[in-house]
């Protein structure tokens, strides 16, 4: 391992290592920073910075459990997804807030069927939505019909009019 960093002149005998003092004095503000995590997860274990406090912080052992409390801040986080601890769901469950701001922003529904997000080209067109596995977006279904203004899945016969 190449941390702590030893003095160059270590191979005379020098026990002296390069410490973040030193280390501030000579290197650039990214490097600096880079430096420290290295010479934290050398000195305190696999670890990354707390995301609100910006406190080193260890991973935890069990590795089945990604959650992540500061012992600092008290902040709970997942160290996989790194956002904020999303108890009850996977990281790959857990709702992206921006994209989901957009959505409502828009006016475009998540598909019934497989949850994807439609957005209509014409406003003006007919609101009886048919979402396909061909599509570009492909849905995991066959086929999925569903309303544009509501959200709600539809028969594929639904009696429905043409704006």
């Amino acid at each position: 391992a190449m941390f702590p960093l030893k003095c160059p002149m270590h191979h005379q005998g020098c026990t002296h290592v390069i410490g973040p003092e030193t280390a501030k004095r000579l290197l650039k503000r990214d490097e600096y920073n880079r430096f420290n995590d290295f010479n934290d997860r050398a000195l305190f274990g696999e670890g990354m910075h707390c995301l609100k406090c910006s406190f080193f912080v260890n991973l935890p052992a069990n590795a089945a459990n990604p959650m992540v409390q500061c012992p600092y801040c008290r902040f709970r986080f997942c160290y996989r997804c790194k956002t904020a601890w999303h108890t009850g769901l996977r990281c790959e469950e857990r709702p992206d807030n921006e994209l989901e701001e957009w959505r409502k922003s828009r006016g475009a529904q998540r598909c019934p069927g497989c949850y994807k997000i439609i957005e209509k080209d014409d406003p003006e067109t007919c609101n009886h939505m048919v979402h396909h596995a061909t599509d570009s977006v492909p849905c995991l279904r066959e086929r999925t019909d569903f309303c544009y203004c509501c959200g709600m899945e539809v028969t594929p016969d639904y009696p429905h009019e043409e704006l």
